[in-house]
């Protein structure tokens, strides 16, 4: 398989959008567990304080996009699909970032003759 070589290849695209967003929610919750192991080593409620609020705090916002994902789901793929198609439409073999990103998923889905 040939590979594409773009300085647009590794945009961000909508497919790895939520993958980002669960990571950064990762990356929080595990800094907030160290300032509660630091609270609790050094005895200190105001750490101890700081680190259930924000885990709180970061708790409600997951779920809250949670639910918006969950409830608003289809519309979002739909929104996606109809993007994507506008794309290769009117963009493809213009943009290079278009048309890196279509080629990228044409070999990876073997699909359209390649």
């Amino acid at each position: 398989m040939p590979k594409i070589h773009t300085k647009d290849s590794t945009s961000i695209n909508p497919f790895n959008f939520i993958g980002i967003i669960l990571c950064i929610f990762g990356l929080l919750f595990f800094l907030l567990c160290i300032i509660s192991c630091l609270g609790i080593n050094r005895e200190n409620l105001n750490l101890l304080r700081i680190s259930l609020i924000g885990q709180f705090v970061t708790l409600i916002i997951f779920l809250i996009s949670s639910i918006m994902i969950l409830t608003w789901g289809q519309k979002i793929g739909k929104k996606i699909g109809e993007t994507m198609m506008i794309g290769l439409k009117v963009y493809y073999r213009i943009d290079e970032a278009w048309t890196a990103f279509f080629d990228k998923i044409h070999m990876s889905y073997f699909c359209c003759g390649t």
